[in-house]
């Protein structure tokens, strides 16, 4: 239901501004003499790029909210660690190397993926496209700052804690990356999204906190829209470049997985004392 409840959020918050800002957008083009046949298409132009964006970013805040209040209320350890104990040196070093090693390592399976799925990579392209993805301010706070935060507190944060209380880690782990890869709405994304999500669900595990998986959410999105204003013809001209660093990311994978095995915070569990009278 807590992935179900995230779904209302955002078809609610679509359905609402789209209502909204139709009818004012619609009025004002009515009151300059528009047709109604042109005011229909302007609307349906209008509603597109950082329109799109802007209602993800408004859903995205009003989720971050409530499931942030539902994860510190009822899910979080009230032992928790400090920000100083998750994030030493080289829990920041792992989170930034991983980040930018899974970027690069998902972007070479891209690569190697679109030759065999022309039709679902040809959606996902124009889907990217369309939403002008990283090309604005608006779409830079969102997918940089504001996604990381709401989707970690959705999924890793009160998702995967509630699926802990009843199945094991591992599945608990594999159904939050599950739901968090349909939550991207396409196979694509989907796809890299549920191996992303079983990264995330690791690293909460390992540093218990939240702030953790926050970070290398930011770090993948943040790098990912940086690797984005590489042009095309820079990585086909220097297309070794681009080996040498697949080559890299997979060694940084590795290791940063062995680091985060070896370097785990241990809460223990609070044990309620009852004094009996005797």
């Amino acid at each position: 239901m807590a992935f179900v409840y995230a779904l209302i959020i955002q078809v609610v918050v679509a359905l609402i501004s789209s209502i909204m800002y139709g009818m004012f957008m619609g009025v004002t083009l009515a009151m300059q003499g528009i047709e109604a046949s042109e005011i229909e298409i302007r609307i349906e132009e209008a509603m597109t790029g950082d329109f799109v964006i802007a209602i993800s970013a408004m859903a995205a805040l009003i989720s971050l909210l409530l499931y942030a209040i539902w994860y510190y209320k009822k899910l979080a350890k009230k032992n928790r660690p400090s920000i100083k104990q998750v994030f030493d040196l080289k829990t920041i070093l792992v989170v930034i190397g991983l980040g930018i090693s899974m970027q690069i390592g998902i972007s070479a399976i891209l690569d190697l993926l679109a030759p065999v799925l022309p039709e679902a990579f040809n959606k996902y392209e124009k889907l990217i496209e369309g939403l002008g993805m990283g090309n604005s301010a608006i779409s830079f706070i969102y997918i940089g700052l504001i996604a990381p935060f709401s989707e970690e507190y959705i999924f890793r944060g009160v998702i995967f804690n509630k699926a802990k209380k009843v199945i094991p880690f591992l599945y608990a782990n594999i159904l939050q990356a599950i739901l968090f890869g349909i939550m991207h709405g396409n196979t694509v994304q989907g796809s890299y999204a549920f191996v992303l999500g079983l990264f995330l669900g690791i690293l909460y595990e390992r540093r218990q906190s939240i702030f953790a998986p926050i970070a290398l959410h930011m770090v993948l999105n943040l790098s990912g829209i940086l690797f984005s204003f590489i042009p095309e013809s820079f990585s086909k001209t220097y297309a070794y470049v681009f080996i040498i660093l697949q080559g890299l990311a997979i060694l940084g994978i590795a290791y940063t997985i062995m680091v985060l095995n070896r370097n785990q915070i241990v809460i223990e569990e609070e044990i309620e004392m009852i004094e009996i009278d005797l």
